[in-house]
């Protein structure tokens, strides 16, 4: 396509972004799965989370290094474009999580919110990180499943099994 045809449709290259971001979206309920999933088996769960993500940031990297790279000086409106689109995705998880902690899997002192912004800040780097350098000789595979470990480490959970 000619840049002239798609800025007649996008009138400028933020426009462009927006609408970007707000097409490349997906439900929270096909990335992070159902709620009582999470009280039943928050390990498994969180592993099969972190694997989606991640493939789905590797699927749109170019859209990521964009919003890293330029998040802070983004017009207003594609800033509010990315958090409308990334709240739903942060809500469910910080209920999922919620859940979680009713079954006992997570202490009561964690900052949930704060706990997912975290973890989605470690597959972030991890993707933005391997993609540019590539590992320092581990596997991908084990990177993601660190993030999980240290991760389920600090919600209180280092069990395999669901607490009694």
């Amino acid at each position: 396509m000619h840049e002239t045809t798609l800025f007649r449709h996008f009138r400028t290259r933020d426009q462009l972004l927006r609408e970007t971001i707000l097409s490349a979206a997906i439900s929270p309920e096909e990335l992070i799965g159902p709620p009582a999933s999470w009280k039943n088996d928050l390990p498994g769960q969180l592993e099969q989370y972190v694997q989606k993500y991640y493939a789905l940031l590797l699927k749109r990297e170019a859209l990521v290094r964009v919003l890293v790279g330029e998040g802070r000086i983004l017009p207003p409106a594609v800033r509010r474009a990315c958090l409308e689109k990334m709240a739903p995705m942060r809500a469910t998880l910080v209920n999922r999580l919620r859940a979680a902690r009713r079954a006992g899997w997570v202490r009561a002192d964690v900052d949930l919110s704060c706990a997912v912004d975290m973890l989605r800040d470690a597959l972030h780097t991890g993707m933005l990180r391997t993609t540019a350098y590539g590992t320092s000789g581990y596997s991908v595979d084990t990177y993601l499943k660190t993030v999980v470990a240290v991760f389920l480490e600090g919600l209180g959970t280092s069990k395999r099994e669901p607490p009694e």
